[in-house]
């Protein structure tokens, strides 16, 4: 079937990932394309380059874009994203690889019909493999 306008609604549902962190059960959902743009965006300078002092700021608001509740409801508005600075540091860094990781993968299971678990655990080797 060719997509139309009208039947363009189907593609406006997002993928989410369901991920354990040390036992927390946590749900992401991919970012829109302007969402992963602006994220893109943040990390190069006006002239093309990394911009390393953005860095952290820009992972911090793609985790509070992509961070959401079992109904599908984000966890942090952009002007709360400070707030994710006072959470645990391992737990923040697992989070915002997995998060970083959902960007880049080209799956889609949840508009699938899937919804897709990973677990992270301890060993770095294991959390890797896990998050493929």
């Amino acid at each position: 079937m060719t997509l139309t306008r009208a039947t363009l609604g189907k593609l406006t549902k997002r993928a989410t990932k369901d991920i354990d962190i040390d036992g927390n059960a946590v749900r992401i959902q991919r970012p829109t394309p302007l969402e992963h743009s602006q994220y893109q965006m943040a990390l190069v300078d006006k002239d093309g380059k990394w911009n390393a002092t953005n860095l952290n700021d820009a992972i911090l608001l793609l985790v509070a874009r992509m961070w959401i509740d079992g109904e599908g409801e984000r966890l942090f508005k952009d002007s709360e994203t400070k707030q994710l600075g006072s959470i645990d540091l391992l737990f923040y860094q697992r989070l915002s690889e997995a998060c970083q990781q959902f960007t880049r993968t080209s799956e889609a299971p949840e508009v699938l019909g899937e919804s897709e678990k990973t677990i992270v655990s301890d060993s770095p080797v294991e959390s890797a493999s896990n998050l493929e």
